[in-house]
């Protein structure tokens, strides 16, 4: 009787513990997803900023991919000219699109890891 009910318990421990590691696989799997999405929509942000595009038109683009607007409605002064940084949220601020201006137009625009 002992026996069965140790066994009983250490089934349902095992159980538990199985049923614990499988939703931790599920939550890194799915910030994996939401990491990859992510990055592949910052670099295409990114890449849709020439030189030469109105600063006027960043806020519309970030609205496209997703991001906030509020990266790009003001920037850092930086020099003779100003920048601001779009991050990715889910790599903490790591990874992040750095926009170069002159306050009127865009003079750089480059992923920086």
């Amino acid at each position: 009787m002992l026996r069965k009910f140790l066994l009983r318990t250490f089934l349902g421990a095992v159980k538990t513990v199985a049923a614990v590691l499988c939703v931790f696989a599920a939550m890194f799997c799915l910030y994996l997803g939401w990491s990859w999405w992510e990055l592949r929509h910052l670099k295409q942000f990114c890449a849709e900023i020439p030189p030469g595009t109105p600063v006027s038109a960043l806020p519309t683009i970030a609205d496209k991919y997703s991001f906030s607007r509020r990266y790009v409605e003001k920037g850092i002064r930086d020099g003779d000219g100003w920048v601001t940084f779009v991050p990715a949220a889910s790599t903490f601020g790591e990874i992040a699109c750095e926009i170069r201006f002159n306050g009127k137009q865009v003079t750089s625009a480059k992923m920086d890891p």
